[in-house]
């Protein structure tokens, strides 16, 4: 594995990642705590697989023949599949209004940028790469002109891939404190919105993550063991992107007393890998390790103050053919402060083929089977294989 995400990230990984993969699948959060747009059944991104429904006959990867969407009509759901897609979306828009036109809700290894165009396609308005983790929102867009304007969503780096969902809406922030009604889950409290100061059991969801933070012990204990240990969360969806993560968040951890110990059992196919993270904000900080199956220290470890996160990935798996477990432990950062966490296991497939790139990771690999075919390789411009997997036989 030879990399992870860098762009904004203070990387607390022992070991870095590259990437890997090729119908777009997802998990349901059956949560109603959160922002995107009012709460309700939210579905979670997951690693794209396949073109999105909206490519129609000729694609809409150029402002010649792009898709269409209206203001506030529901978010559309779209991937930037295979590596190298890019959507264009046309929407009208009214002089004297002002929206939000944002990419959201995207899967863990994605990092969307989007960019308004007058109707040439070539006049450039406004444009965003990160708002909430990796997504994207141009926020707060006066419109001088009324009539049809251009929308171009795409990936920060090229060998790339995405699942997000795509919206325009007028931009209303009821109470002021920055985020609008799509992210805020009460746009009425200013004090609340998406990594607001959470307070541990009081019964208000500040952090917008749709659970109110636990305190004292928590309901999994005795987990002080490895026999003890909890099933870590898995998921796909980038949970960097808080508001979408009830399930998550309802699940978190405590540690009390300061001296508590908890285990997470963390189960991979034969050559896979994972992400561990942890993007909670409990007021003390933590660190992890990840043991072995026999419960020996594997040297990877991260650790976070308070209001950090941790991201740190498992061992290489290129040539381990079986089945693997290992055990994440986890501690109070200073030995002694109690507080709260909620870590979650993100897969990024499988190297089957050994080339170090992963089927599900930052840059996937678009051929698990040939070690030759990875992102970055040579092109073979004769050979109807994408051999640099940009998306491109040809290039």
């Amino acid at each position: 594995m030879q990399r992870m995400k860098e762009k904004g990230i203070v990387l607390l990984a022992a070991i870095a990642l590259l990437t890997g993969g090729c119908k777009v699948e997802s998990e349901t959060d059956t949560g109603t705590g959160g922002g995107g747009g009012g709460g309700g059944t939210v579905v979670i991104a997951a690693f794209p697989t396949a073109v999105d429904g909206f490519e129609g006959s000729s694609g809409d990867n150029a402002p010649d023949h792009p898709s269409s969407m209206l203001v506030d009509q529901g978010l559309q759901t779209r991937t930037i599949y295979p590596q190298g897609d890019e959507d264009w979306v046309q929407v009208a828009l009214e002089v004297g209004k002002t929206y939000e036109i944002f990419a959201t809700n995207l899967n863990y290894t994605a990092d969307t940028v989007i960019e308004l165009y007058k109707s040439d396609g070539t006049t450039l308005v406004a444009s965003n790469d990160n708002f909430l983790d990796f997504d994207s929102n141009i926020e707060q867009v006066p419109i001088t002109q009324t009539g049809n304007y251009l929308i171009r969503v795409y990936s920060f780096y090229p060998y790339d891939t995405a699942s997000y969902q795509l919206g325009v809406r007028v931009f209303v922030d009821g109470d002021n404190d920055g985020y609008s009604a799509t992210y805020d889950c009460n746009d009425s409290n200013n004090a609340v919105y998406p990594y607001a100061a959470e307070i541990a059991g009081n019964g208000i969801d500040e952090d917008c993550s749709g659970a109110d933070a636990p305190s004292g012990s928590d309901g999994f204990e005795p987990d002080g063991t490895l026999g003890g240990a909890t099933t870590i969360y898995s998921t796909e969806g980038a949970v960097g992107e808080i508001i979408y993560h009830h399930t998550l968040y309802s699940l978190a951890h405590t540690i009390n007393p300061g001296s508590d110990t908890d285990y997470y059992k963390v189960t991979l196919p034969p050559y896979g890998a994972a992400y561990i993270v942890d993007y909670s904000q409990g007021p003390a900080g933590i660190a992890m390790a990840l043991l072995d199956d026999g419960g020996a220290s594997t040297g990877i470890s991260g650790v976070k103050a308070a209001g950090g996160y941790i991201e740190m990935s498992t061992p290489d798996a290129g040539a381990i053919a079986a089945a693997q477990t290992y055990y994440l432990e986890v501690v109070s950062g200073d030995g002694t402060s109690t507080t709260w966490y909620a870590p979650a296991m993100i897969p990024i497939g499988t190297d089957s083929d050994g080339d170090g790139f992963y089927t599900k990771d930052w840059s996937p690999d678009c051929d698990d089977t040939n070690d030759q075919i990875f992102p970055g390789a040579t092109e073979r411009p004769l050979d109807p294989k994408d051999w640099d997997c940009d998306g491109d036989p040809t290039s």
